[in-house]
């Protein structure tokens, strides 16, 4: 055997390749795949591909997703096509349930009776999976996240995949990739309550953990269209030109990139937008109240930012101002795996769900 191809061999042998993670969000289709080399991650690879429609009418046209994801693929420079993937948030749905055990029904029976008395004989129809919560109370009352999906859509969705190359090993939601990552972003033996803000173009997705237990998943109605919206309509110009402005001056007059002539201009922009995001803090605070109840009021609070509008400077500050916990835009996932193939690049708070899913083969718990 030649030496290269001797060295290679033995590179990869090293290496401990996981599977793709992959997301599907509104906008974007994201995929991350990290490895172990040695005792530390790193990311092989990683890509987000914009869609030239949303999501349902991508969904809708066999071609023309498959081409997506091929594209995908080969800008990744992935190894193998191993993948797991999120269900995309719009065609799932998640939900709280308290349910009862019994020494006549475990957790998986006690959810299957409950989820036929809601569903009916229409049951049969979805793919459901929960994961409990636990909780602080006492007795055989129990709450779990149940999420729920028509079997029909599952199956198209994997046989889209499956012509696009892609070999499927497991199915998730969101909701636990992020726990996963922000498992691995807080230090070990941290104790706090944790709400991850994904913010997307139409909605926004609330993840509420407590001590890396996951408490809930609610969608918001705030976006990124309605607050340019706001925006465009308060100083009556063209949406494309609020998200340059945006872009440019941010929502923070004190923000280093703020040039000296449109301090105002940010200052103004923040007004405008004030009243959003005090409607989105409320969530924030609801959330943040259910998880000191489960902690007895024992846990720091952290709200990380993600998604389009954590892009936006002065976004975290802004919400900051409106809660009554820290704010912060999450980390890049991208940086937690340094590595040559990601120095230098600019942050990407929107693979967090995809970093997550990436994680899965890595993490002791998965």
């Amino acid at each position: 055997m030649p030496r290269l191809a001797r060295a290679l061999s033995v590179l990869n042998r090293r290496r401990d390749h996981g599977e793709i993670g992959l997301e599907l969000s509104l906008e974007e289709l994201h995929m991350v795949q990290l490895c172990r080399v040695g005792e530390s991650l790193q990311v092989v690879g990683h890509v987000s591909v914009g869609y030239d429609s949303d999501l349902s009418t991508l969904l809708a046209n066999p071609d023309a997703f498959i081409g997506v994801v091929k594209q995908g693929l080969k800008q990744g420079n992935f190894a193998g096509r191993k993948a797991v993937i999120a269900m995309p948030s719009s065609l799932t749905q998640v939900m709280p349930v308290s349910y009862q055990t019994s020494d006549r029904l475990n957790d998986d029976a006690a959810i299957a009776e409950l989820m036929h008395e809601r569903l009916g004989e229409g049951v049969a129809e979805f793919v459901i999976d929960y994961m409990p919560v636990q909780t602080l109370y006492e007795g055989k009352q129990k709450l779990a996240l149940v999420a729920i999906c028509r079997e029909e859509t599952v199956v198209n969705l994997l046989e889209l995949l499956r012509k696009a190359g892609l070999h499927v090993s497991a199915l998730e939601i969101g909701p636990i990739a992020l726990r996963r990552l922000i498992t691995t972003l807080q230090p070990k033996g941290t104790l706090q309550n944790t709400l991850v803000v994904n913010c997307g173009r139409d909605k926004s997705y609330l993840t509420l953990l407590s001590d890396n237990r996951l408490l809930a998943d609610d969608e918001v109605d705030f976006g990124e269209e309605q607050v340019l919206q706001k925006i465009s309509s308060t100083l009556d110009m063209h949406r494309d030109i609020v998200l340059d402005l945006v872009h440019k001056i941010g929502l923070n007059p004190n923000h280093k990139s703020v040039e000296p002539g449109t301090v105002q201009n940010a200052e103004a922009l923040s007004q405008i937008v004030k009243p959003l995001f005090a409607r989105l803090a409320q969530e924030i605070e609801r959330g943040l109240v259910f998880a000191q109840s489960e902690s007895r009021g024992s846990r720091p609070n952290q709200v990380y930012l993600l998604g389009s509008i954590a892009r936006w400077h002065g976004a975290a500050e802004l919400l900051s101002d409106l809660v009554q916990a820290p704010v912060a835009t999450a980390p890049s996932p991208l940086a937690l795996f340094a590595s040559s193939s990601t120095k230098g690049l600019e942050p990407a708070p929107e693979l967090a769900v995809a970093t997550g899913l990436a994680l899965r083969k890595f993490m002791q718990h998965g």
